[in-house]
């Protein structure tokens, strides 16, 4: 069983994991393309294709967060729903 501590833990690398991504592709769009390509790139965040199946996806796993019992039992079932985050236990 995992404490509260190991479960924060695994969110903050999870988090790192995935800032970390977001760094590299910036630099090497930005290697590649220079600044060009981050107008475009603001343009498809905007873009409802883009945002609604995440957004949708999130929902689901706010909606299992606020229907936990305790703190674990949310981030536990938070890990779970959140893509490339691996078993819990």
């Amino acid at each position: 069983m995992q404490t509260d501590k190991d479960l924060a833990m695994r969110v903050v690398y999870q988090l790192e994991e995935y800032y970390l991504r977001y760094i590299v592709l910036e630099q090497m769009m930005t290697r590649k393309l220079g600044n060009s390509w981050k107008t475009e790139f603001w343009q498809m965040m905007g873009a409802r294709e883009y945002q609604a199946p995440l957004r949708e996806q999130f929902e689901t796993i706010r909606q299992r967060i606020l229907d936990a019992p305790d703190l674990t039992t949310a981030v536990r079932e938070m890990l779970k729903d959140i893509p490339g985050t691996g078993p819990t236990e």
